[in-house]
């Protein structure tokens, strides 16, 4: 379980509509979003409503964003041309240039201060600190404590023994060893999953996971990008 941890403010939230601060703050991280500012600055970012995502780590309080504006970019291949972020095609999903993830809209880039906050860096975490775009992710630095791989493996049920007889023949007979091998296998499935994301999207969205909610008064508008809807739409 996570522990709330306790924060000291560093600025003050300004009055004005347009979400910024009077003094800086230290940390900001960016959103690609399809609402446009007159909704985010007065409502700011609650959470994830969808509960597909295996990395919900705050629950529908689960914001997702990026650690810098090139890390937007990444996750736009994503959200807008079903694409992973390393160029791939999205598994289960339609080739490029079909229809995107999202609706024909234009899209926002905010940026928002994510001081006293509680976030992860999904990379860090996972255990890729020194992880390079384009270069191949060492299966074995995957780290089976953190939290990324457990609310993975909370999502993975126990395998079958009949699962099991594929990679390991003959099972054993003891109960107790029988069971130590499904959980190995459990976390085994868990870690191999963090592994495929980290190499093919986090690494690329430089992807942070911050609980929520972020109040309006953090949050400005970075960049406007006005889709072109024929491109979309063909």
């Amino acid at each position: 379980m996570l522990s709330r941890k306790k924060y000291t403010f560093n600025h003050d939230s300004s009055q004005a509509s347009d979400g910024r601060y009077r003094r800086l703050g230290d940390v900001y991280f960016y959103r690609l979003d399809f609402r446009p500012p007159a909704i985010i600055l007065r409502d700011g970012f609650s959470g994830s409503t969808d509960g597909s995502w295996m990395n919900l780590i705050y629950g529908t309080h689960t914001v997702f964003c990026s650690r810098s504006p090139r890390g937007v970019a990444g996750f736009a291949c994503e959200a807008l041309l079903h694409r992973n972020a390393d160029g791939s095609n999205s598994s289960g999903r339609s080739p490029l240039g079909k229809a995107p993830i999202y609706a024909s809209s234009d899209a926002y880039v905010y940026k928002f201060c994510a001081d006293g906050l509680e976030y992860i860096n999904v990379m860090h975490n996972i255990g890729y600190h020194n992880a390079v775009r384009g270069a191949a992710l060492s299966r074995g630095d995957v780290d089976a404590h953190s939290v990324m791989v457990q609310s993975i493996l909370g999502q993975i049920p126990a395998p079958s023994d009949a699962a099991l007889k594929w990679d390991y023949d003959p099972l054993p007979g003891d109960p107790a060893e029988l069971e130590k091998l499904r959980e190995t296998d459990r976390l085994d499935s868990a870690k191999t999953k963090a592994w495929r994301y980290a190499q093919s999207a986090a690494l690329y969205t430089e992807e942070m996971i911050v609980r929520g909610p972020v109040e309006p008064g953090r949050i400005g508008v970075y960049q406007y990008l006005p889709l072109v809807r024929r491109y979309l739409d063909r």
